[in-house]
């Protein structure tokens, strides 16, 4: 795990979260994730959020086709924004 700011567990097989420190974002953070490999059978991602502006992030993966859950090697990018 490379970065600051945040830690970031395996909650169950293909489920992630992502937790950044109060006050890193000056507005409601938003997250974008991209699977890391082969994208020739890349899995299908979800990224979301308990609550609006929430700093906890959950990130899941599965296997295309299948549906079942896969853990994934992954990169993210978080920004701040103005609105909620």
């Amino acid at each position: 795990m490379l970065g600051d700011g945040f830690s970031s567990r395996i909650v169950t097989g293909g489920e992630y979260e992502i937790v950044f420190k109060p006050r890193l974002f000056s507005g409601c953070p938003v997250l974008t994730v991209t699977p890391m490999g082969a994208q020739d059978n890349a899995p299908v991602s979800e990224v979301s959020q308990q609550t609006t502006c929430s700093t906890t992030f959950y990130v899941y993966f599965w296997e295309r086709g299948t549906g079942v859950p896969a853990n994934r090697t992954f990169q993210f990018v978080a920004v701040g924004t103005s609105g909620r």
